[in-house]
């Protein structure tokens, strides 16, 4: 019984940030700006940490990380919220609903795990900087994010299994994406386990939210938004380094092309 009460929920309906349709236009322009800010400094910081051979280093290589992981959040988040924002239909199936939930706890934990990583690096190159390329090395650095990906994947697999074998009394979340919070809200009885797991499991891989669900809504924006959008500026873009690299590549891309630039030009 309990199945096929599950199956009449085929698909979910985001509220969103606002119910005022005066507002959504105003909303649709600040995230879009906030968006295209975002992953316009993650991908220069990506770029300019690969191509450059003065960052080839296990510091810069966390921070390119963490720019792929903050590309990737919001990415599963802003576009789908775009949509919905100018669109009177804000319908989720069922299926993508549970796969959005996945990818953002997925790549959330991440975002978390590689902040840890980051502060070792810089635990050690401050404490112990003799010992520092000894014991902080491209590989270490490799195997923590691999054993994080797996560990958070896995976790968050858990959860998401956890969350389809709920019976769902309605369809409408209180959020502008498939949260765990809100969709526990949606529960015809009291999700106990997934209860028990964000309380202790769940601490060690993402703190739990404390928050009533609008509270929720406005810390979401800050993770899937402004974080994103300062993290290079904060982290990296104001590094002399990275400011000496980014003007070394676009210098490079310059001079590449230049001289089709003249030809053209010549052979007008």
């Amino acid at each position: 019984m309990a199945t096929e009460n599950r199956t009449e929920v085929t698909e979910f309906v985001l509220l969103g940030l606002s119910s005022r349709p005066e507002m959504q236009p105003v909303i649709f322009g600040v995230v879009l700006i906030m968006y295209l800010m975002a992953v316009l400094g993650n991908t220069l910081l990506v770029l300019v940490a690969c191509s450059d051979p003065k960052l080839q280093t296990p510091m810069y290589f966390l921070l390119s990380q963490l720019s792929l992981i903050d590309i990737s959040l919001t990415t599963i988040i802003v576009p789908q919220m775009l949509v919905h924002t100018l669109s009177v239909n804000r319908t989720i199936s069922y299926n993508c609903c549970m796969t959005q939930l996945f990818s953002f706890m997925t790549v959330g934990s991440m975002e978390v795990h590689l902040l840890g990583a980051m502060a070792y690096d810089r635990y050690v190159a401050i404490c112990d900087p003799l010992r520092y390329s000894a014991i902080v090395s491209h590989s270490l650095c490799l195997r923590i994010t691999l054993t994080s990906l797996v560990v958070v994947s896995l976790n968050s697999l858990l959860y998401s299994v956890l969350v389809t074998r709920l019976t769902f009394c309605g369809n409408q979340v209180t959020h502008f994406f498939c949260d765990i919070t809100p969709l526990l809200k949606l529960s015809c009885t009291r999700p106990v386990i997934n209860e028990m797991l964000i309380f202790t499991e769940g601490v060690a891989v993402v703190p739990s939210s404390s928050y009533n669900l609008e509270q929720d809504r406005q810390v979401a924006i800050f993770y899937t938004l402004i974080s994103p959008m300062l993290n290079p500026l904060i982290y990296s873009l104001r590094n002399q380094e990275v400011k000496g690299a980014l003007r070394r590549l676009l210098r490079k891309l310059h001079l590449r092309q230049l001289p089709a630039w003249i030809s053209g030009k010549e052979s007008q």
